[in-house]
């Protein structure tokens, strides 16, 4: 709020407006991470680290075509639900302007939400409060400013795309990377 407040009142109006947009868009997401984790754990108590694994991988894939066909229903309904959020055309645009941009990475949001879910199952909560605090702190706040500085209001909805699309893609990455550990530690 800091950072969208140097750029009016209306960045701000439009930025609450798209934070009660983005609750709903993403509450598959929110439900399916719920889900992971049980899911997960029950598998690896059952001695089946490869079937949690899939569990996991499949959770991520499903994110990504999910939110992918959320972000093309956006696309023609964000100037309606843009104009369904106030009468200043100011507003409007900037929240139409979110609406375009950011849902594009929310596929991206959903793989560190995975992995978070699958770090709680395999008991490691640390690692997945660090995912968390890293999609924020390390990925889309900086780029965010950054965007800000150099594009305005408009380049700071791209930084947080691109924030969020870079922290899932090493979530992705690092996912691997846990599921090869297990995977080989379970085979020996």
């Amino acid at each position: 709020m800091k950072m969208l407040s140097v750029h009016g009142t209306a960045a701000v109006a439009a930025y609450g407006a798209a934070q009660r947009v983005e609750s709903i868009l993403i509450l598959v997401l929110i439900s399916l991470s719920s889900a992971l984790t049980p899911f997960m754990s029950q598998n690896f108590g059952a001695k089946q680290p490869g079937r949690s694994f899939a569990g996991l991988f499949l959770s991520m894939r499903f994110s990504l075509l999910f939110q992918l066909l959320v972000f093309v229903m956006m696309v023609p309904l964000s100037i309606p639900i843009s104009a369904l959020f106030s009468q200043e055309q100011a507003v409007r645009d900037i929240l139409w302007h979110y609406l375009l941009v950011v849902p594009f990475s929310y596929g991206f949001q959903g793989i560190i939400m995975m992995l978070g879910s699958g770090m709680n199952a395999l008991h490691e909560p640390s690692k997945a409060f660090m995912w968390s605090a890293m999609r924020l702190f390390v990925f889309t706040l900086p780029a965010a400013a950054l965007g800000s500085h150099w594009y305005g209001v408009e380049g700071m909805f791209i930084g947080v795309a691109l924030g969020n699309v870079i922290g899932g893609v090493l979530a992705y990455l690092y996912a691997l990377t846990v599921r090869r550990k297990h995977l080989s530690t379970a085979t020996r």
